[in-house]
């Protein structure tokens, strides 16, 4: 799709929790992200709520608290496991 022929909004803020990055999470001792509990997310719900709302295309990033609780080798473990899991062809280059 171009961008010509994208219509509705575009979501420029949001977070993805997939259930290995809430893994490591727990595993690394954290258990909520600022004092919320960790969100239940998946990729189509994501797209279930884009298809609700009229959202054409969505920027996604980690949510908080990001990759600070890992270092060396677990951090690009989480960036590369993330990848594979939404992204196989980025996933490759990384």
């Amino acid at each position: 799709m171009s961008a010509t022929e994208l219509t509705g909004l575009i979501d420029v803020h949001t977070h993805l929790f997939t259930h290995e990055y809430r893994a490591r999470m727990r595993g690394a001792g954290v258990f909520d992200v600022g004092g919320y509990p960790m969100p239940n997310w998946s990729l189509q719900g994501a797209l279930d709520a884009m298809d609700k709302h009229d959202i054409a295309a969505s920027l996604l990033s980690i949510s908080a608290p990001g990759i600070d609780f890992v270092s060396g080798a677990a951090l690009k473990a989480i960036a590369r496991g993330t990848a594979a899991k939404l992204f196989p062809k980025l996933a490759a280059r990384i």
